[in-house]
């Protein structure tokens, strides 16, 4: 039995099956998220290292120039950050935080307009 990941020249690989290289155990490997013709690497055992899922994850999410980065660890969001899409310049945020300006935002669109005269 291989596994499912390896890091092979401090890349992640996808280990698609197993194979020997001049009587030695390898691996047949490729790129994770390849697009379009994808190549396959040949990498002896020795050379590779069982990839290890990060404690924490990044998440990134792009929308109307804007970006929102969640980073967690698990379940639990531990910070979360919004910028500029070509602006180095983050803002701490929350959830709560996010929700309040949406509501209000929307109240505010939606608000009666007032009657003036009379």
């Amino acid at each position: 039995m291989h596994p499912s990941y390896v890091k092979h020249d401090d890349k992640r690989w996808y280990v698609v099956r197993q194979a020997r290289v001049d009587g030695e155990p390898a691996y047949v490997l490729r790129a994770p998220r390849g697009r379009g013709k994808q190549q396959a690497v040949l990498a002896r055992v020795f050379e590779c290292q069982p990839w290890v899922k990060p404690a924490e994850s990044l998440r990134i999410f792009r929308a109307d120039g804007y970006v929102l980065e969640i980073r967690a660890r698990g379940a639990q969001v531990r910070e979360m950050k919004v910028r500029r899409a070509q602006s180095s310049k983050r803002w701490d945020t929350s959830v709560p935080a996010i929700y309040r300006l949406t509501v209000a935002a929307h109240v505010a669109r939606n608000r009666k307009p007032r009657r003036r005269g009379l």
